[in-house]
């Protein structure tokens, strides 16, 4: 295994986006391509179609979840920081209310 953990979730994840486009979309695309010829002819035809699809389905939805985990650890990264919340809902003198460029009360 590598080293740095990073290094690891990192190739592991070009390995997810690779079996995702040399894998399970050109797969998919084969599949629909059968039935839109065939339609559903028997249901063998049916049930690989539903397993390609849920095998598709997964797999973009493990890359786009570590897309968004990407995404949003890199904006949380440069994001300014805004105080603390609020101390209740009726407004008090909490979170925003103590900021020092707030004006006063």
């Amino acid at each position: 295994y590598p080293e740095p953990e990073e290094t690891a979730k990192r190739r592991r994840m070009y390995g997810i986006i690779g079996n995702l486009l040399v894998g399970d979309f050109p797969v998919f695309m084969v599949e629909v391509q059968i039935i839109m010829k065939v339609q559903f002819a028997t249901p063998l035809v049916s049930v690989s179609f539903i397993f390609t699809s849920l095998s598709f389905a997964y797999s973009i939805y493990r890359v786009i979840s570590f897309l968004m985990v990407r995404v949003s650890k890199h904006h949380h990264h440069q994001a300014p920081s805004m105080g603390g919340a609020p101390s209740s809902f009726g407004g008090g003198r909490g979170g925003f209310a103590n900021a020092p460029n707030s004006p006063p009360r």
